[in-house]
């Protein structure tokens, strides 16, 4: 599993050169907690997006930027000047307050690029095995299995992510949804008693060898998710954009092999 560790050592040097005083890789300052960065030339239309919607959370009206407008924004734009401290520590103390569970890693593979999770998708790849939504595992090796699921070389990605909300454990012996029909209301029938995902928990190890626990979760709501790289700007708590993040999604493919459960 070292490209796993490898994948946190790509954000963590990200992040961290993203809060060095002075220049950092993008051609903006790293004004966290002071005023939006200025450059002497014009903005192109991503970074001038990612204005707009600042100016609108200054003026107090978060609430009416929409996943349109922030798929189009500059990501990096957007971190280097939103006005929250963005070093790790301060982003994971903003995750856990927005319900995020930081103390369970989990990693969704995928072979597209996007910026938010689309719920008109889910089902493609399979119908629903534990129910529609985002499906991550706490098993990157796993993950990496999903991003491999076409063919090797499409841009695959692996997205370490947090989710939040409460989650049916599985039953022991319960078979999964055999068809897109039955996940659908199977899906419904966990909404309805206050679930916001279903949790799939066994032991892996098939060679007798140390036990090897791992679940496999499907979030229904893809809100409820968030890259690990995250800004977790509680202001737009309302998005399902995954960065609402750091570098956008591709921050892993310098080092992974990329595959999408919908």
């Amino acid at each position: 599993m070292g490209f796993s560790m490898g994948a946190d050592d790509v954000g963590r040097k990200f992040v961290e050169r993203m809060n060095q005083p002075g220049p950092v890789p993008t051609m903006y300052s790293n004004p966290v907690m002071g005023t939006p960065s200025t450059t002497s030339r014009s903005l192109n239309p991503a970074e001038q997006m990612a204005r707009d919607i600042l100016d609108l959370r200054a003026a107090g009206r978060a609430g009416e930027v929409t996943e349109e407008m922030m798929a189009q924004a500059d990501p990096q734009y957007m971190f280097a000047n939103t006005p929250l401290p963005m070093d790790e520590a301060s982003r994971m103390a903003r995750a856990r307050e927005m319900g995020f569970d930081t103390g369970v890693p989990l990693y969704h593979g995928t072979d597209k690029d996007f910026a938010a999770f689309d719920p008109k998708r889910f089902g493609e790849k399979d119908p629903g095995w534990y129910g529609r939504g985002v499906t991550s595992d706490t098993d990157p090796e796993v993950a990496y299995g999903y991003a491999d699921y076409n063919e090797p070389e499409m841009g695959q990605q692996i997205i370490p992510n947090f989710a939040k909300g409460r989650y049916l454990e599985w039953p022991e012996g319960q078979l999964p949804f055999g068809n897109p029909r039955d996940s659908i209301a199977g899906t419904r029938d966990m909404q309805s008693l206050g679930y916001s995902g279903s949790r799939m928990t066994n032991d892996r190890d098939l060679y007798g060898g140390a036990p090897d626990v791992q679940s496999e979760y499907v979030t229904f709501d893809p809100a409820d998710v968030r890259s690990r790289f995250a800004r977790f700007d509680p202001l737009f708590r309302h998005l399902r954009n995954l960065s609402a993040g750091v570098g956008g999604l591709g921050l892993l493919s310098t080092m992974l092999p990329q595959e999408e459960q919908y």
